[in-house]
């Protein structure tokens, strides 16, 4: 089965700044292809509105990943430091 992240086949179902061109049909038979017993395994149902383009590439004025990069040896280091002793090096499940 093949899932579709839009909510019409145009995709501007419900978009303010697009006009859908999906008959009410085509919506119809593109909801369907989803079937029920996979949607009643979904609790949450979110439409979320796109974001301009603009908005995405503009100049992103967040951590530096050096900071980050530090942030994380030091968190490591103090867990080392924390588990030595025991016959664990890591809480993180699954890695080695």
């Amino acid at each position: 089965m093949q899932s579709y992240p839009n909510p019409c086949p145009c995709g501007y179902l419900s978009d303010p700044r697009h006009q859908c061109s999906c008959a009410p049909g085509h919506i119809q038979r593109y909801r369907r292809r989803v079937s029920g017993p996979l949607l009643d395994r979904i609790d949450i149902h979110l439409e979320v509105p796109d974001v301009p383009y603009k908005e995405l590439s503009s100049e992103y004025s967040g951590e530096k990943s050096l900071d980050i990069r530090t942030r994380v040896v030091n968190t490591r280091n103090r867990q080392l430091t924390r588990l030595k002793g025991d016959r664990i090096y890591c809480t993180s499940y699954g890695y080695h």
